[in-house]
């Protein structure tokens, strides 16, 4: 991937490759419990898998055809993967649903399918039965088979790849819907290849590179750095559940110190949380001195996070120029700007007023933002007016355009959609482009997020985004000391309600605290929040709701979905007051 013209290889031709060359190099290890036991995959192996899962595909579908990957975490995925690639079917990959009948996963199953007539659904043995049941009772009147690819199928051989071009598409990523309806991101070959060039050269990515995650494969950040990425760089990734690193965070800092990782990728609430659950004790007893490169991707990034992330395993030997904030989105494939790798976080204090007037003013009473690295000659981007459409200048607020080999080539049979966001007209600028939706503005060659135009509050013709808001909330009172928050506008009369939904920790109910002092306390925060939410940004909330810690809807990256908050809000799921004078157990989840 180092020169121009293999930007225009395909998946397909690089895999092969690997097997040729180097069959005995291994791209991942997968361990399902984050521990010693560990199951290594060569290219020879995932080769080999993959013309088995082609010729199954051969059976039942076409090229061109979709199928839906619906996997448990495991290499499973990467055969079904590889072997569509390798089918000429374009795979779509989803997450595996649970065994709620409330599941919103079998619910994006199935308006997926209906939405890209999906032929044929890739599992695994163990959920076969129960895709195929769901399918069913969920009404999909499409032409389906449900393939297991695990079941010992003997008159079954193997088949070579189909002739494939930079042109064909190699998979649909279904957004998570962080804004909306999910939409399925058309993305080729040659569209991959190039964003995996981009990545490769802002985090310098090298066959001596060493990549750690527990980010699922259906997400974009997931099978790009765990599952693609590998085999593009030759280099090993190592693989963990995502269940295993929420319900254990230093599972993911242990495997990363014992096979001297050198890479990771993760989103704002993943630092987080390893600071609020690895102990300074924990902490000191791990190596981490090898992690060079560790991506943040998230809207926007919260340098105090990363900050105290890095200060807490500084002990461990990890180097604050190991952060490497960038700003990516799947239109985009999946990353737009980063790095350069080595350098550290550097940010800005912003006058959050001038923000929302359109204008970054710094101020050393500002809210601080991080820069999401450099401006990439690969990936043409411009600041554009929400309204008019036109180009602004460095230091203005505006919408993100973006354009390059990397933007996807629009959203699958959704001509409307495609038509508001790919190849756009910016006054101004030269080519076309894509909306982002996304605000920032760019100072010296780098770009900073601000937030998302459809979130921004509007109160007296003055914009707020409701970060800010939030992140007022969190600094407001101990019991909110660090919460997920929602701020968001619902229409009311005679104007519009200011609503915060916060989740409160468990652990903010001391042991053997009274009812009615924890009630006192829910009390305290609530005016708090109140008065500072007034003092900081001069709004008044309407209503703050506390909630249980996870109670929020969060896509599948963790960042969380403020319009659906707001649904639930005015279809009055979220109680009022829900945590006053409750006990824990009894928190509105």
């Amino acid at each position: 991937m180092s020169s121009e013209s293999e930007h225009h290889r395909t998946l397909v031709e690089l895999l092969r490759d690997r097997a040729q060359h180097r069959p005995a190099g291994v791209p991942h290890v997968f361990s399902q419990d984050g521990n010693h036991e560990r199951a290594p995959m060569t290219y020879f192996e995932l080769d080999h898998g993959a013309q088995y899962v082609c010729a199954l595909l051969a059976e039942t579908c076409r090229t061109g055809d979709r199928a839906l990957l619906v996997f448990p975490p495991g290499l499973d995925f990467d055969r079904a993967f590889w072997g569509c690639l390798y089918a000429g079917v374009i795979a779509v990959p989803l997450p595996l649903p649970s065994t709620s009948r409330t599941d919103t996963a079998m619910a994006k199953l199935l308006a997926v399918a209906r939405d890209c007539d999906a032929r044929v659904v890739v599992t695994t043995s163990s959920y076969a039965e129960r895709l195929s049941g769901a399918l069913a009772s969920g009404g999909y009147r499409g032409a389906m088979t449900v393939l297991a690819i695990d079941e010992p199928r003997p008159q079954v051989g193997l088949r070579a790849p189909v002739p494939v071009t930079p042109d064909m598409v190699a998979y649909l990523q279904y957004s998570s819907g962080s804004t909306g309806a999910p939409k399925g991101v058309v993305l080729p070959h040659r569209t991959v290849c190039a964003n995996a060039a981009v990545i490769g050269s802002a985090a310098a990515l090298r066959d001596g590179t060493t990549g750690v995650t527990w980010l699922p494969t259906f997400h974009d950040m997931g099978l790009l750095s765990g599952v693609i990425l590998p085999v593009v760089y030759d280099f090993t990734a190592y693989r963990i559940p995502p269940v295993v690193f929420v319900q254990r965070p230093l599972s993911w800092l242990r495997l990363q110190a014992e096979v001297r990782g050198t890479l990771s990728v993760a989103p704002n609430f993943a630092f987080a949380l390893c600071v609020r659950r690895v102990s300074d004790a924990q902490a000191a007893e791990l190596d981490l001195s090898h992690w060079q490169t560790i991506i943040c991707g998230a809207e926007p990034i919260r340098p105090e996070v990363l900050r105290a992330f890095v200060r807490h395993f500084a002990p461990s030997g990890l180097s604050e120029t190991a952060l490497l904030p960038c700003y990516g989105l799947a239109e985009a494939t999946l990353f737009v700007t980063g790095g350069p790798a080595w350098t550290g976080m550097s940010t800005l204090k912003i006058d959050p007023d001038e923000v929302g007037r359109g204008r970054a003013v710094i101020s050393e009473q500002g809210r601080e933002y991080a820069s999401c690295g450099r401006l990439r000659e690969e990936m043409p981007l411009v600041i554009a007016d929400c309204e008019t459409g036109t180009a602004l200048g460095e230091m203005a607020v505006g919408e993100i355009c973006v354009a390059g080999e990397s933007v996807a080539t629009g959203y699958w049979d959704n001509p409307v959609a495609t038509a508001e966001t790919f190849g756009v007209l910016v006054e101004g600028a030269d080519g076309l482009f894509m909306r982002t939706g996304d605000l920032g503005f760019v100072r010296n060659g780098e770009l900073y997020v601000t937030g998302r135009w459809k979130d921004v509050i509007i109160v007296d013709g003055v914009n707020h985004y409701p970060q800010d808001v939030e992140a007022t909330v969190a600094g407001s009172h101990p019991v909110l000391a660090g919460a997920v928050c929602a701020a968001f506008q619902t229409p009311a009369n005679p104007a519009e309600r200011l609503v915060i939904v916060a989740e409160v920790d468990r652990a903010a109910r001391r042991p053997g605290l009274a009812d009615e002092s924890w009630t006192a306390m829910l009390d305290d925060a609530v005016d708090e929040a109140r008065r500072a939410v007034n003092r900081g940004h001069q709004l008044s909330l309407d209503e703050v709701l506390l909630v249980r810690a996870g109670t929020l809807p969060r896509t599948s990256s963790g960042k969380i979905q403020r319009y659906k908050c707001r649904d639930l809000y005015r279809a009055g799921l979220f109680t009022p007051r829900a945590l006053r004078g409750a006990a824990p157990a009894e928190l509105v989840s």
